[in-house]
């Protein structure tokens, strides 16, 4: 099962139908989480049946499991249970994608190991550098699969995810794992391959355009210069990478006539207008997240259900057409902030408990990077850190989606069995009990 769940997530950015045009990427993936999920259960019910795996609880599972918990009474109570169940059209963050998420944070946390990780992280940079090459191809309009019908004309780069801001959520984690692989290996053929993979994704999220991306990916980054000052024998390659940036940013700006240096400066004058109040501000997320707030006392315990955000946001043509370029017809179906977003639709008990879970990952990291032995794993275990971080505060701008979500989960997996003194392996301390073999 090992196996198979670490050819699926090697496999997943590029798991799609093109034949299917407008179903091609997010429906896609729903299909392939969700049957993934079937056979995980499957697997772990009949392990259990073997008298394989022991159940037990820990602060980690309890928290998981407790979130899913509060997810699943918010389906059971929603504004539309058969849309929460499944997801809204488009979308399909209902709670089959949530136990889809939790169902791989939890297998990833309890049976992965050390080794397993490193193959899958290897696995799935390599296939991102080959998402990214594709995904500058089509800035370029070469790009050779077809386009669904709203990607017609699109020079923003959005790879196998159907969305810029999607692309560039799912880069923004790429580019910090491949940042620990590049600061953690000392062979000469392994540092170009990695500093070539980490300057095409780097070119690929400036092609996306997406900002958020950009400023979760300058967090993440700020992270682990952080932890490269603290070695000297490091700062050439740093310096090196952060050049080539440099270069690519430069570049790319000068070639497509200053637009990018302009979106890059408009973050500036975005978040001076959120300050004075203009609900026209980050792509008039300030109007959504004006209009939002109000939802969140009003659906205070279990939210209106997951993933039906559209049927409870105020319908007001008319401010519609002076925000949204006059297009009344609109659908805002998330809230363009993900912590907003689980407030409304799953209730602040739930958001509450996500950010326990993620936060104390976080608390418990401080320790462990310190007493990291970085002669043997230098820099990996803070690429995941950074990558996690980077995706945490991107998310503040951006909206979970099924095409990049199973990533974060993982990752955050991982980590939380990383940061945990339990000794893994022989699962004593896991939810389930491995005793495979005997």
């Amino acid at each position: 099962m090992k196996n198979v769940i670490l050819i699926f997530l090697t496999l997943f950015p590029i798991l799609i139908y093109p034949t299917f045009l407008d179903y091609s990427f997010t429906t896609t993936k729903f299909f392939y989480l969700k049957w993934m999920t079937v056979a995980i259960w499957v697997y772990i019910l009949w392990q259990l049946l073997r008298k394989n795996l022991t159940p037990r609880w820990n602060t980690t599972t309890f928290l998981a499991g407790s979130f899913l918990f509060l997810i699943a009474l918010s389906t059971l109570f929603s504004v539309d249970p058969s849309t929460s169940y499944v997801g809204a059209s488009g979308r399909l963050e209902g709670l089959i994608a949530w136990v889809g998420y939790i169902t791989l944070f939890l297998f990833v946390y309890l049976f992965f190991s050390e080794k397993e990780d490193r193959r899958l992280l290897t696995y799935i940079t390599f296939v991102s550098g080959l998402v990214a090459i594709y995904a500058i191809l089509q800035h370029f309009q070469l790009d050779f699969l077809p386009r669904t019908t709203h990607a017609q004309g699109w020079t923003r780069s959005y790879g196998f995810f159907g969305n810029p801001n999607f692309y560039g959520s799912y880069v923004t984690i790429m580019l910090m794992i491949g940042m620990g692989f590049y600061l953690s290996t000392t062979k000469r053929l392994q540092n170009v391959y990695y500093f070539l993979l980490l300057s095409t994704l780097f070119a690929s999220m400036l092609y996306s355009s997406t900002r958020s991306a950009w400023v979760g990916s300058f967090i993440g980054f700020l992270f682990i210069s952080y932890h490269v000052y603290k070695k000297k024998r490091l700062w050439k390659k740093w310096i090196a990478l952060s050049f080539s940036f440099l270069v690519l940013f430069i570049g790319i700006g000068l070639t497509e006539d200053g637009s990018l240096v302009k979106r890059t400066f408009g973050l500036v004058e975005e978040g001076k207008q959120v300050i004075e109040g203009n609900q026209h501000a980050g792509s008039s997320r300030l109007y959504i997240w004006k209009n939002a707030l109000p939802l969140v006392p009003e659906y205070l315990w279990l939210g209106s259900g997951p993933d039906t955000f559209a049927e409870v946001f105020p319908d007001r043509p008319e401010e519609k057409r002076i925000y949204f370029s006059g297009n009344e017809d609109i659908i805002v179906d998330k809230a363009h902030n993900e912590y907003l977003q689980l407030a409304v639709t799953m209730g602040v008990p739930a958001l509450v408990v996500y950010i326990i879970l993620v936060s104390t990952t976080f608390i418990k990291s401080i320790p462990f990077l310190q007493n990291l032995n970085y002669a043997q794993q230098p820099f990996l275990e803070a690429g995941i850190i950074a990558a996690l971080i980077a995706y945490v505060v991107q998310a503040f701008f951006n909206i979970s989606v099924i095409t990049v979500a199973p990533f974060f989960w993982v990752l955050l997996g991982m980590l939380n069995r990383k940061v945990t003194k339990t000794e893994h392996t022989t699962y004593s301390t896991g939810f389930l009990n491995l005793n495979e073999g005997k």
